[in-house]
C-alpha cells in the first residue's frame, strides 16, 4: 500500500456536504406539507361535527318530520309497533 498516494488522493477529493440553505428550506417546506395536512384533517372533522349537531338541532321532534316528494309523513322509528 502507498499511503503517500491515499493521503494525496484523500486531499485531492472533494469532501461532498449538506447545503445547509438547501436543508434548511427542504425542512421547512416538509413542515409546511404536514401541517397543511393536519389542518385539512382537522377542518373537516370540525365541519362534519358542526353539521351532526346542526342536522340533530333541526331534527328535534321525528314526529314532524314531512317529505312532500314521498307522498306521506314519514313514521319515527319510535311509533312503528312490531309484531
Amino acid at each position: 500500500m502507498n499511503i503517500e498516494k491515499e493521503f494525496k488522493n484523500l486531499i485531492q477529493s472533494q469532501v461532498q456536504t449538506l447545503d445547509e440553505d438547501s436543508f434548511i428550506n427542504k425542512l421547512h417546506l416538509e413542515r409546511k406539507k404536514r401541517y397543511a395536512k393536519n389542518i385539512g384533517f382537522m377542518n373537516v372533522v370540525s365541519a362534519a361535527a358542526f353539521l351532526a349537531i346542526f342536522g340533530f338541532a333541526l331534527v328535534k321532534d321525528e314526529s314532524k318530520l314531512d317529505f312532500p316528494a314521498l307522498g306521506k309523513p314519514i313514521i319515527p322509528i319510535s311509533a312503528i309497533v312490531f309484531n
